[in-house]
């Protein structure tokens, strides 16, 4: 890496122009948005409670003794016997396909021979313990395949162990919608804790779970789930990410959640705590929300946003020990958006606090211009910078390396953000010099931030 153009300054208020001065981007629609969560659940519920009520609800129970696997009414009449709960669940569900049915297992451990299934305008709960443990070769131990109104709360799902399975916890899959997942504890599964799939899935709700041991992400959405709310979970021990995003994901809400150590078990590299990744615009997101979570020691960046996310929100996070001393990955930082794929658009980064960072804790970015790439349909010539960036009110300290790095991007707002114990400087300007081209950053606009350590402003660099 070679480092040119050094210019150091002591100042708290500055304003670096190239071009005529930029209005900074107003997010005209931010107050609607912070009021989405309530619209989201209540819509959930409320579509739930709907199917529910317009037609009499038949309770089953179901338990499992010494002699075998029953099925009861609630007054104790005798449905149907089964050889194991899979089994019995499976038979029952389809049986009741399209009618509205509280399933009741009873209190016990249950060892699942094939995943429980639940079919549209079904509840599958637990009364008291109840703890499912899939066999080893179980893709997971419930999955929705295709569904409607579905609502699963109250078990404990045990896996058998990260690297001895490919089991999920609970899988959702072929588009389906009106998924309402509360109150699981999942541990050592050697998957995802919670998988949705599907470019049509919405309006999932995942609340009050928590998640231990994975062997890839914590919570998965994946092929562009959108208008998901997930919510006051706990995810610790990843493998890979705590809370992903992949390949797309629009109009999502990430919030209270607290994400603790990922990427930290064996084999654990490339992990966030919470991350958007369109992957070079193949499926575009937008407009999600990453409001008051607690994230922890993630093993590369606490928040990233990448590859062709826009109109993002990363507001009142705390994030802390983001990245490892073994590494070299410039992936380390408290939040990132932008992408090595493809640029960002407008993005607002407010009231957030980031703390010892091994890298950066803010860091802006977008592709090289001269770097192939085969996975992005745009062509070369139509990279350009991340812009219209809003960083407001955050406090950052002790990064091993910028308190923020701004690289190829323009029309940043950067306003009252408090900064200390930066090992390099509070704020880096950080361009990338290729053949062709120069990227630097331009036009950004400081306003009343307070900069405390011993450099306050290193610009105009260029890595090569």
């Amino acid at each position: 890496m070679r480092i040119s153009m050094l210019v150091f300054l002591f100042i708290g208020d500055f304003f670096i122009q190239a071009g005529e001065p930029f209005k900074p981007y107003e997010i005209s629609y931010i107050q609607g948005r912070l009021k989405a969560p309530t619209s989201y659940k209540a819509y959930i519920q409320s579509r739930v409670k709907k199917g529910f009520k317009d037609r009499i609800r038949r309770e089953i129970y179901l338990s499992g003794t010494a002699s075998g696997f029953s099925a009861n009414s609630k007054s104790g009449k005798m449905i149907l016997t089964g050889k194991s709960m899979g089994q019995l669940f499976n038979r029952l569900a389809i049986e009741n396909k399209g009618n509205s049915v509280d399933f009741v297992l009873k209190s016990g451990e249950y060892i699942l021979d094939q995943p429980l299934k639940p079919r549209q305008n079904q509840v599958l709960r637990g009364e008291g313990r109840v703890t499912l443990i899939p066999t080893l070769t179980l893709p997971a131990a419930i999955v929705l395949d295709g569904v409607d109104s579905v609502v699963i709360s109250n078990f404990t799902i045990v896996g058998g162990g990260i690297g001895k399975c490919k089991t999920n916890g609970i899988m959702s899959v072929n588009d389906s919608t009106r998924v309402n997942i509360s109150k699981v504890i999942i541990r050592e599964v050697g998957a995802c804790g919670i998988l949705c799939k599907g470019s049509k899935s919405k309006y999932v709700l995942i609340e009050d779970c928590d998640i231990q041991n994975t062997g890839r992400a914590g919570i998965a959405m994946f092929d562009g789930v959108s208008n998901a709310l997930i919510t006051k979970n706990a995810v610790e021990r990843t493998t890979t990410h705590g809370i992903i995003f992949a390949n797309g994901g629009s109009f999502s809400e990430v919030s209270e959640n607290i994400i603790k150590d990922t990427g930290l078990l064996p084999g654990g590299d490339f992990a966030h705590g919470v991350a958007f990744d369109s992957h070079g615009n193949l499926n575009t997101g937008e407009k999600n929300l990453i409001i008051k979570n607690k994230i922890l020691n993630a093993r590369t960046g606490g928040v990233e946003i990448a590859d062709g996310q826009n109109h993002m929100y990363i507001i009142e996070n705390y994030i802390e020990g983001s990245g490892r001393a073994n590494q070299k990955r410039e992936d380390q930082y408290g939040i990132y958006f932008g992408g090595a794929l493809s640029q960002g658009y407008h993005c607002l980064i407010k009231g957030n606090t980031i703390k010892n960072s091994y890298w950066n804790g803010i860091r802006l970015a977008a592709p090289n211009v001269e770097r192939p790439n085969k996975k992005s349909p745009l062509p070369k010539d139509k990279y350009g910078p991340t812009m219209h960036v809003d960083i407001i009110d955050n406090i950052i300290s002790g990064s091993m390396r910028y308190g923020i790095e701004l690289n190829w991007c323009r029309d940043v707002y950067i306003k009252g953000n408090r900064i200390e114990t930066s090992k390099l400087a509070d704020i880096g300007l950080i361009g990338n010099r290729e053949k062709n081209i120069d990227m630097p950053c331009s036009k950004v606009l400081f306003k009343g931030n307070v900069l405390k350590s011993q450099t306050k402003l290193v610009k105009d660099l260029f890595e090569k």
